[in-house]
């Protein structure tokens, strides 16, 4: 897979990206577990930085506004947006200056704007198992992203996909010391799948445009 990706620093930038309550923090937790990466949600960055100043009289601090941000979701949207647009550095660069991955972009401005950071987007799917969001709160699609993550069955296979990945796409992976045990991680990801019911295995496919999707 051919990256389209500025960053020539020693670690990949990555984005994750799909509908609410699709799992893109569960996916993000556990390939920086297993990458070595740090990562951050831009929902809990926002919280603090754009949505807590707005609606400081309605909630008594970020954090409960956080919480309650699925009932929100245009009111985020909208306040994202509008914090992109104030002068200064926006969302995904101050992210980006402390973290190799952000999570949960949902504006096209944006993703067009900064594109060129990032090493690999990655999309997550629940949409099997849970609603998937209007296009006034989510701009953005599957055929945005550079690989699609199936989370529609258990966390053991979405263990097994994310690690199936980090060996399949080495060249993303395995920059300067940055570098895996291949043959150990596909054991890894093998005995994850395993552990589910019924097992899985994981397959690379083909979707329009040439963009594999890691799916069982």
């Amino acid at each position: 897979m051919k990256s389209r990706s500025e960053n020539t620093g020693a670690r990949p930038q990555i984005l994750i990206i799909g509908h609410g309550g699709h799992g893109k923090d569960t996916a993000a937790a556990i390939l920086a577990r297993h990458a070595g990466l740090s990562w951050v949600s831009s929902s809990e960055f926002c919280a603090q930085k754009a949505i807590f100043p707005l609606v400081a009289d309605l909630y008594p601090t970020w954090r409960e506004a956080y919480a309650d941000r699925r009932n929100h979701r245009q009111l985020w949207f909208h306040a994202i947006r509008a914090y992109n647009l104030r002068p200064g550095p926006g969302l995904a660069e101050q992210i980006l200056a402390d973290h190799q991955i952000y999570v949960g972009m949902r504006s096209r401005a944006e993703f067009k704007a900064m594109r060129h950071r990032f090493t690999q987007v990655i999309w997550v799917d629940a949409s099997e198992r849970c609603p998937v969001e209007s296009d006034f709160s989510m701009e953005l699609t599957a055929l945005d992203a550079d690989v699609v993550l199936d989370n529609n069955g258990c966390l053991d296979r979405l263990e097994a996909e994310i690690l199936a990945l980090l060996t399949e796409d080495a060249d993303t992976w395995s920059a300067g010391d940055f570098a895996f045990d291949n043959a150990e991680v596909l054991a890894l990801a093998a005995r994850q799948g395993e552990r589910c019911n019924p097992p899985g295995r994981v397959e690379a496919i083909k979707v329009p445009r040439q963009k594999p999707i890691w799916r069982y």
